[in-house]
Protein backbone atom coordinates (compact mmCIF):
# COMPACT_ATOMS: atom_id res chain seq x y z
CA UNK A 1 0.00 0.00 0.00
CA UNK A 2 1.30 2.85 -0.86
CA UNK A 3 -0.07 5.21 2.05
CA UNK A 4 1.25 8.94 3.81
CA UNK A 5 -1.05 10.91 1.33
CA UNK A 6 -1.57 12.06 4.17
CA UNK A 7 -0.68 9.19 6.93
CA UNK A 8 -3.61 9.70 8.93
CA UNK A 9 -6.03 8.56 5.83
CA UNK A 10 -3.25 5.99 4.99
CA UNK A 11 -3.95 4.36 8.20
CA UNK A 12 -7.66 4.81 8.49
CA UNK A 13 -7.62 2.50 4.84
CA UNK A 14 -5.59 0.13 6.39
CA UNK A 15 -7.85 -0.16 9.64
CA UNK A 16 -10.80 -0.71 6.94
CA UNK A 17 -9.32 -3.45 5.27
CA UNK A 18 -8.89 -4.95 8.40
CA UNK A 19 -12.50 -4.49 9.70
CA UNK A 20 -13.58 -5.61 5.99
CA UNK A 21 -11.38 -8.66 6.01
CA UNK A 22 -13.62 -11.79 6.53
CA UNK A 23 -11.76 -12.94 9.59
CA UNK A 24 -12.22 -14.91 12.23
CA UNK A 25 -8.86 -14.44 13.87
CA UNK A 26 -5.03 -13.09 13.04
CA UNK A 27 -4.37 -15.26 10.88
CA UNK A 28 -7.52 -15.14 8.03
CA UNK A 29 -5.85 -11.39 7.74
CA UNK A 30 -3.56 -10.22 4.70
CA UNK A 31 -0.43 -9.76 4.42
CA UNK A 32 0.10 -5.67 4.08
CA UNK A 33 3.32 -3.83 3.18
CA UNK A 34 2.75 -0.03 3.72
CA UNK A 35 5.29 2.24 2.36
CA UNK A 36 4.28 5.71 4.61
CA UNK A 37 6.49 8.46 2.92
CA UNK A 38 4.93 12.00 3.91
CA UNK A 39 7.68 13.54 1.90
CA UNK A 40 6.55 13.13 -1.23
CA UNK A 41 5.94 16.28 -2.63
CA UNK A 42 2.03 17.77 -2.65
CA UNK A 43 0.38 16.48 -5.36
CA UNK A 44 -2.14 19.58 -4.65
CA UNK A 45 0.36 22.31 -5.35
CA UNK A 46 1.80 20.37 -7.91
CA UNK A 47 -1.89 20.35 -10.01
CA UNK A 48 -2.13 23.91 -9.14
CA UNK A 49 0.73 25.02 -10.57
CA UNK A 50 3.26 26.15 -8.03
CA UNK A 51 5.03 22.87 -7.01
CA UNK A 52 7.34 20.26 -8.20
CA UNK A 53 6.30 17.15 -9.72
CA UNK A 54 5.46 14.22 -7.46
CA UNK A 55 6.08 11.22 -9.59
CA UNK A 56 9.35 10.27 -9.15
CA UNK A 57 9.15 9.86 -5.10
CA UNK A 58 5.70 7.84 -5.93
CA UNK A 59 6.93 5.96 -8.51
CA UNK A 60 10.01 4.96 -6.10
CA UNK A 61 7.81 4.08 -3.88
CA UNK A 62 5.87 1.39 -6.14
CA UNK A 63 8.71 -0.28 -7.39
CA UNK A 64 9.94 -0.27 -3.50
CA UNK A 65 6.29 -2.61 -2.95
CA UNK A 66 7.39 -4.14 -6.02
CA UNK A 67 10.79 -5.20 -4.77
CA UNK A 68 9.62 -6.83 -1.63
CA UNK A 69 6.80 -8.94 -3.35
CA UNK A 70 3.52 -7.20 -3.28
CA UNK A 71 0.85 -9.21 -5.06
CA UNK A 72 -1.19 -5.50 -5.40
CA UNK A 73 -0.39 -2.49 -5.12
CA UNK A 74 -3.49 0.17 -4.03
CA UNK A 75 -3.24 3.78 -3.52
CA UNK A 76 -5.45 4.77 -0.95
CA UNK A 77 -5.49 8.86 -2.75
CA UNK A 78 -7.75 10.29 -5.07
CA UNK A 79 -6.30 13.21 -5.95
CA UNK A 80 -2.70 11.31 -6.20
CA UNK A 81 -4.80 9.28 -8.95
CA UNK A 82 -3.93 11.97 -10.91
CA UNK A 83 -0.77 10.95 -11.69
CA UNK A 84 -1.83 6.77 -11.93
CA UNK A 85 -0.56 6.27 -15.39
CA UNK A 86 2.67 7.07 -14.75
CA UNK A 87 2.82 5.38 -11.08
CA UNK A 88 1.42 1.99 -12.56
CA UNK A 89 3.64 1.90 -15.76
CA UNK A 90 6.56 2.09 -13.59
CA UNK A 91 5.87 -1.38 -12.25
CA UNK A 92 4.83 -4.54 -13.90
CA UNK A 93 2.65 -6.05 -10.50
CA UNK A 94 -1.17 -5.45 -10.65
CA UNK A 95 -1.98 -1.27 -9.59
CA UNK A 96 -5.50 -1.19 -8.68
CA UNK A 97 -7.40 2.10 -9.90
CA UNK A 98 -8.88 3.69 -7.34
CA UNK A 99 -11.37 5.77 -10.22
CA UNK A 100 -12.20 2.88 -11.90
CA UNK A 101 -13.26 0.64 -9.06
CA UNK A 102 -15.38 4.15 -7.18
CA UNK A 103 -17.36 4.59 -10.76
CA UNK A 104 -18.28 0.64 -10.91
CA UNK A 105 -19.22 1.25 -7.16
CA UNK A 106 -21.36 4.05 -7.95
CA UNK A 107 -22.86 2.13 -10.90
CA UNK A 108 -23.36 -1.12 -8.64
CA UNK A 109 -25.21 1.42 -6.24
CA UNK A 110 -27.37 3.07 -8.72
CA UNK A 111 -26.44 6.23 -7.92
CA UNK A 112 -25.75 8.35 -10.74
CA UNK A 113 -25.63 11.99 -9.73
CA UNK A 114 -22.76 11.80 -6.73
CA UNK A 115 -22.45 15.49 -4.52
CA UNK A 116 -18.71 14.89 -4.47
CA UNK A 117 -16.73 15.80 -1.94
CA UNK A 118 -13.02 15.98 -1.99
CA UNK A 119 -10.27 18.41 -2.89
CA UNK A 120 -10.00 21.47 -5.22
CA UNK A 121 -7.46 19.30 -6.80
CA UNK A 122 -9.43 16.36 -7.74
CA UNK A 123 -12.63 18.63 -8.30
CA UNK A 124 -10.95 21.47 -10.73
CA UNK A 125 -9.35 18.49 -12.82
CA UNK A 126 -12.42 16.32 -12.88
CA UNK A 127 -10.43 12.81 -12.43
CA UNK A 128 -13.29 11.10 -12.33
CA UNK A 129 -15.01 12.41 -15.42
CA UNK A 130 -13.10 10.05 -18.11
CA UNK A 131 -14.66 6.75 -16.32
CA UNK A 132 -18.08 8.26 -15.34
CA UNK A 133 -18.68 9.53 -19.07
CA UNK A 134 -22.19 9.37 -19.81
CA UNK A 135 -23.13 6.88 -17.06
CA UNK A 136 -22.66 9.30 -13.89
CA UNK A 137 -23.21 13.53 -13.61
CA UNK A 138 -21.43 14.20 -10.53
CA UNK A 139 -22.60 17.51 -8.87
CA UNK A 140 -19.53 19.49 -7.24
CA UNK A 141 -19.83 21.94 -4.09
CA UNK A 142 -20.19 25.66 -5.14
CA UNK A 143 -16.77 27.77 -4.39
CA UNK A 144 -17.76 29.18 -1.30
CA UNK A 145 -18.33 25.39 0.34
CA UNK A 146 -15.45 23.75 -1.49
CA UNK A 147 -13.50 26.51 0.41
CA UNK A 148 -14.96 25.00 3.79
CA UNK A 149 -14.09 21.54 2.39
CA UNK A 150 -10.51 22.61 1.89
CA UNK A 151 -10.09 24.26 5.11
CA UNK A 152 -11.86 20.75 6.68
CA UNK A 153 -9.42 18.39 4.38
CA UNK A 154 -6.36 20.37 6.02
CA UNK A 155 -7.82 20.60 9.10
CA UNK A 156 -7.47 16.51 9.51
CA UNK A 157 -4.00 16.77 8.15
CA UNK A 158 -3.24 18.91 10.89
CA UNK A 159 -3.96 16.62 13.62
CA UNK A 160 -7.27 18.72 14.27
CA UNK A 161 -10.22 16.77 16.14
CA UNK A 162 -11.66 14.64 13.48
CA UNK A 163 -15.16 14.56 16.29
CA UNK A 164 -15.53 18.14 16.27
CA UNK A 165 -14.91 18.78 12.25
CA UNK A 166 -18.42 16.42 11.85
CA UNK A 167 -20.55 19.13 12.93
CA UNK A 168 -19.02 21.37 9.57
CA UNK A 169 -19.25 18.05 7.34
CA UNK A 170 -22.95 18.05 8.89
CA UNK A 171 -23.68 21.35 7.24
CA UNK A 172 -22.28 20.82 4.34
CA UNK A 173 -23.91 17.63 3.38
CA UNK A 174 -27.24 19.06 4.55
CA UNK A 175 -26.52 22.70 2.18
CA UNK A 176 -28.30 23.09 -0.70
CA UNK A 177 -25.94 22.28 -3.35
CA UNK A 178 -26.89 18.55 -2.58
CA UNK A 179 -30.65 19.08 -3.40
CA UNK A 180 -30.55 16.76 -7.18
CA UNK A 181 -27.92 14.54 -5.49
CA UNK A 182 -28.92 10.81 -5.26
CA UNK A 183 -25.53 9.98 -3.61
CA UNK A 184 -22.46 11.49 -1.99
CA UNK A 185 -18.96 10.24 -2.78
CA UNK A 186 -16.83 11.04 -0.10
CA UNK A 187 -13.57 11.70 -2.60
CA UNK A 188 -11.23 12.00 -0.51
CA UNK A 189 -9.12 9.58 1.88
CA UNK A 190 -10.03 12.27 4.94
CA UNK A 191 -13.35 12.77 4.64
CA UNK A 192 -14.29 8.99 5.91
CA UNK A 193 -12.57 10.24 9.04
CA UNK A 194 -14.69 13.19 9.32
CA UNK A 195 -18.22 11.71 7.15
CA UNK A 196 -21.30 13.44 7.69
CA UNK A 197 -23.78 11.48 10.40
CA UNK A 198 -27.13 13.46 9.70
CA UNK A 199 -29.80 10.80 7.62
CA UNK A 200 -29.32 11.90 4.19
CA UNK A 201 -28.31 10.63 0.71
CA UNK A 202 -26.57 7.23 -0.18
CA UNK A 203 -22.84 7.99 1.23
CA UNK A 204 -19.90 6.29 -0.87
CA UNK A 205 -16.51 6.01 0.61
CA UNK A 206 -13.44 5.47 -2.08
CA UNK A 207 -11.71 4.73 1.29
CA UNK A 208 -13.93 1.58 1.78
CA UNK A 209 -14.80 0.75 -2.06
CA UNK A 210 -10.81 0.25 -2.62
CA UNK A 211 -10.34 -2.01 0.16
CA UNK A 212 -13.16 -4.22 -0.68
CA UNK A 213 -11.68 -4.39 -4.11
CA UNK A 214 -8.00 -5.37 -2.56
CA UNK A 215 -9.94 -8.16 -0.83
CA UNK A 216 -11.14 -9.25 -3.85
CA UNK A 217 -8.38 -9.07 -5.98
CA UNK A 218 -6.85 -10.93 -3.21
CA UNK A 219 -9.67 -13.81 -3.28
CA UNK A 220 -11.02 -12.78 -0.10
CA UNK A 221 -14.27 -12.10 -0.93
CA UNK A 222 -16.71 -9.47 1.94
CA UNK A 223 -20.75 -9.03 2.04
CA UNK A 224 -19.77 -5.68 4.22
Amino acid sequence: MLAGLGPLAGAHFYRRLIELTPAQQDGDHVSVVLVAEPAIPSRRDFLAGCGVSPVPALQQAARELEQVGCDIIVMPSTTTHAFYDDVASSVTVPFLNLLVEVTNALVAAHVSRPAVIATRATVQTQIYEPHFLNRIEPIYPPPEIQDRIECMIDAVKGGADTEALRADMDDVAAAGWLADADGILLACTETPLIAPTRPGPKLISATDVLAMAALRALGRQTGR
